[in-house]
């Protein structure tokens, strides 16, 4: 018999057993399915029949066999995805209808129904793991500004989604994320200003550069996305010691400097914590991040108070040096920055230093390129404004323990 031969008998047979089926004769139906299998062990239709059959039987375990084989050889068949989520969730095994369904929607990011299914399945999890942070919240009070004990670390819950699934599913991503920001709440004392000023001022959906594994903790009803210059993955793999760490995950990857893939007026607050010192062009920073938000939007910014950091040693970033860095552009300065950096900060000098100064101006690698204490960042961003290079309105700038934080509100 020659291959379209056995393909017609296949589907055939296979129409017999589905009358079998529909007829409630179960053992015929099977022994029909057999025999089509037998004739072609890799067709994904019979495969699919022969597992429904099973599992009418009670036969899980085959069932589960028949449906995967299936799924193997025709992974975008939308009725086998069903039937096994079907089959998995009744059988009580969750993660797998949570893998299967994942892997469709990779594919399929428009399939509503299912990302709809999905996004309710992670939430009521998320929720279920919130509920502790919830009781915690409940129990803090407005003590000393110190940590509360650091939630369990991701290896603890074992629970995470797939980044190609957090791309795929808006509203799965925004509840993920949400959940990463309560648990970093967990770590803000009640009198923390990094809780205080966003309850403050912070509404609506806004922009987080940089959130990483430290997102800002939002108050209720605000919502926020995420970029960074490189993915999750690769972040971990620069900072091994964040392995464990629950991230926010980013909306698209972008340069926080500049912001060119985010539109003029798109949301209505930045964040933006312990950025600014690692930026050459400070004024010019500052105007990009006011660009992408609304009139009378905020920024948010936190820096570390350089007196309480190992930029201890090092002297005050003038006005002058911010002045000069955004109208003549900050390649005068970079080279002065990269020596004073490691002669005052990591104690080199002769060769050492000069080997790497040059390796770091290859590489690109950034460092803390201006150091500031509350009173000096303060006057110099209200001198900005008056001056006319930044169109804003300063609002409040407020220590923070080993930091401090500046908002401003756009003109």
């Amino acid at each position: 018999m020659n291959r379209s031969a056995i393909v017609e008998d296949i589907a055939g047979i296979n129409e017999r057993g589905e009358r079998f089926f529909q007829e409630g004769d179960l053992a015929r139906a099977r022994a029909c399915f057999e025999r089509a299998l037998h004739l072609d062990n890799g067709d994904a239709a019979t495969r699919n029949n022969l597992a429904v059959v099973c599992w009418q039987e009670g036969d899980v375990g085959t069932a589960l066999l028949h449906l995967s084989a299936a799924v193997a050889v025709e992974p975008d068949n939308r009725d086998f995805i069903i039937n096994g989520l079907q089959m998995l969730l009744a059988s009580g095994k969750n993660e797998e209808a949570e893998q299967l369904c994942t892997d469709y929607l990779c594919g399929h990011p428009d399939d509503v129904d299912l990302s709809n299914w999905l996004h309710a399945h992670h939430q009521r999890k998320l929720d279920e793991m919130l509920a502790p942070c919830a009781s915690i919240n409940q129990s803090i009070k407005v003590t000393p500004l110190a940590p509360q004990p650091s939630p369990a670390p991701l290896a603890q819950i074992g629970y995470e989604p797939s980044p190609e699934l957090l791309d795929a599913v808006p509203q799965l991503r925004d509840h993920y994320n949400h959940y990463v920001r309560e648990r970093k709440r967990l770590t803000h004392a009640g009198n923390d200003q990094r809780i205080l000023l966003p309850e403050k001022y912070l509404r609506g959906r806004g922009l987080e550069v940089g959130g990483f594994h430290a997102p800002l903790p939002l108050p209720a009803g605000a919502n926020a996305d995420y970029t960074d210059r490189y993915s999750t993955r690769d972040l971990k793999g620069f900072m091994p010691e964040t392995g464990d760490r629950y991230c926010v995950h980013p909306v698209v990857l972008d340069d926080g400097e500049k912001l060119e893939k985010f539109a003029d007026a798109s949301y209505d607050f930045l964040i933006a914590n312990h950025m600014l010192e690692h930026t050459q062009n400070v004024i010019g920073t500052i105007l990009n991040h006011l660009r992408v938000i609304k009139p009378g939007g905020y920024i948010f910014y936190a820096l570390p108070d350089k007196t309480q950091t190992f930029d201890r040693n090092r002297p005050l970033t003038t006005e002058e040096h911010i002045q000069r860095d955004y109208l003549e552009g900050p390649a005068w300065s970079h080279r002065d920055h990269l020596v004073e950096f490691h002669t005052l900060v990591n104690g080199m000098s002769g060769q050492a230093l000069e080997d790497k100064v040059e390796e770091m101006l290859q590489s690109g690698k950034d460092i803390h390129f201006h150091t500031w204490v509350p009173e000096t960042f303060n006057d110099q961003i209200r001198s900005f404004i008056a001056q006319g290079y930044i169109p804003a309105t300063h609002i409040e700038t407020v220590a923070n323990g080993t930091e401090f934080i500046c908002l401003l509100r756009k003109n």
